[in-house]
């Protein structure tokens, strides 16, 4: 037995609604399946009558219709799922162990997690279907078509210092659709002493200094740079806690925050403006500046600025972003 439950914004109301929702339960019971009883309580409880499915951030270039794709073979991208409720308001949903359904797998195939692999060429429709209720199709369309140019570089125009800002590249393919790329092997001129971390098609950059940062974008023969403002809105660091006695194989956390002035939407100092404050710890440049027999620092990975005492003495801390920093003086006792 195979009978779905379509849930609409008139059957949700009063005892129509707990008698669609109540057959979507015992189909599911009988039929064994716990999923349909699951997913059906699980929009019920929310108050959910519609389910849209898109791509996840950063895979559709901006400016482009987000309820269509286009790929090339063996490009993946995760989707994800909303629920929407009769007022319109969208909900997250879990995008794992759902009922996605491709309507031509040969062209592109979707996991139970929400995960599309392109596989040739040709088009296809992909959804997903939760406790009765099946979104509408989404487009792909993956082809062969070559990469011309590389239109844009997509995030802020400026990056403040120890702020880091994540970028994407799109590019003109043959067929004249505008794509993002997930083949760009990213770069970053060494004057500025910026640093870049890549992720598939998103590219993350830090500056240290003020001035320019040229971050260029290639793939294959065809390649980009763009220039990014880096103003000079950092005046201060400041290292807490204050605490400045630890004990031998004591571990202590510090934190790095950075005064800034406000900017406008261009990157300019707001005539007006004041200072904001923002923590700066994952950062900023950790290291023990002396005394490194007394003490050390984590100064990469998620815990940048643990302190640990190693013997007795003085070791002195610095927290820096380029040319400003803090320093702290701590004692290590037995």
């Amino acid at each position: 037995m195979n009978v779905r439950i379509l849930f609409n914004a008139v059957s949700r109301t009063g005892t129509r609604a707990v008698a669609s929702l109540t057959l979507v339960l015992a189909l599911a019971a009988c039929e064994g399946d716990s999923r349909p009883f699951t997913e059906a309580a699980e929009l019920h409880t929310q108050g959910l009558n519609r389910i849209i499915v898109n791509a996840s951030d950063g895979s559709i270039a901006d400016g482009q219709p987000q309820d269509a794709i286009a790929l090339r073979a063996g490009q993946q991208v995760q989707f994800n799922v909303l629920g929407v409720t009769d007022e319109g308001i969208e909900v997250d949903l879990d995008a794992a162990d759902r009922s996605w359904f491709s309507a031509d797998p040969t062209v592109a195939s979707i996991s139970e997690s929400g995960l599309l692999t392109a596989m040739s060429n040709g088009a296809a429709s992909i959804g997903v279907e939760i406790g009765g209720i099946r979104s509408l199709g989404f487009a792909v369309t993956v082809n062969s078509a070559t990469l011309r140019s590389i239109n844009r570089f997509e995030g802020e125009e400026f990056l403040e210092r120890c702020l880091p800002q994540s970028y994407v590249a799109s590019g003109i393919f043959s067929d004249q659709s505008v794509r993002v790329l997930d083949t760009v092997n990213w770069s970053v001129d060494s004057e500025s002493g910026a640093s870049i971390v890549a992720n598939g098609a998103m590219v993350t950059v830090t500056a240290i200094n003020s001035g320019m940062v040229r971050l260029t974008a290639e793939d294959g023969a065809v390649s980009d740079t763009q220039e990014i403002l880096v103003p000079g809105s950092l005046r201060d660091i400041e290292i807490s806690p204050e605490t400045t006695t630890l004990s031998v194989d004591q571990e202590r956390q510090y934190s790095a925050t950075g005064t800034y002035d406000e900017l406008d939407n261009t990157g300019a100092l707001e005539p007006m403006g004041g200072q904001r404050e923002v923590t700066i710890t994952l950062s900023a440049d950790w290291s023990i500046s002396s005394g490194t027999s007394i003490a050390d620092v984590v100064s990469s990975g998620l815990d940048q600025g643990l302190v640990t005492g190693l013997e007795e003495g003085v070791a002195t801390l610095t927290a820096s972003c380029g040319s400003i920093s803090d320093s702290l003086n701590i004692t290590v006792e037995q």
